[in-house]
């Protein structure tokens, strides 16, 4: 609550006795309207997992963007399609990470999560078999896991 009173007061520009206390209330609507809820299992950065994680995502990066690149100059009909790509994880932060590496790669897009299953829907536009798109994802929720200490 302090850090968004200070945030409302810096927005303002001065300190005063109205802006205080209206950005008091400001804050404690927010904080009734938006509660910040659990938070999940603390989480153990392995450093050389991440260090593998970060080069099979930059390597990935480099990889897709061609793809991309030569389906956008060849002609001809593009193979693409929502996958649904089953994961092994419980963790909604292994999800989370997943979901976000494989809607930052070129090409696939993480269109919905089913968090009970823990299966990721990913639009695919350079898939011509669902088992690669399948793999790849896959592949980096091995990754994750091994990064945030969740797989040995």
């Amino acid at each position: 609550m302090v850090w968004l009173v200070v945030v409302w007061l810096a927005l303002w520009g001065e300190v005063s006795l109205a802006n205080l206390l209206s950005g008091v209330l400001a804050a404690a609507g927010l904080l009734i309207a938006f509660p910040l809820g659990s938070r999940p299992a603390p989480v153990h950065i392995r450093p050389l997992a991440t260090a593998r994680l970060a080069a099979a995502f930059a390597w990935a990066l480099i990889v897709s963007t061609l793809e991309v690149a030569l389906l956008v100059l060849r002609p001809g009909p593009a193979y693409q399609g929502v996958v649904a790509v089953p994961l092994r994880t419980r963790s909604s932060v292994v999800l989370f990470i997943v979901a976000n590496i494989t809607s930052l790669t070129p090409g696939t897009l993480t269109v919905d999560v089913d968090e009970p299953s823990a299966t990721l829907f990913v639009h695919a536009l350079t898939a011509r078999e669902t088992i690669d798109v399948r793999a790849r994802v896959q592949r980096f929720e091995h990754l994750v896991r091994r990064a945030v200490g969740e797989e040995r």
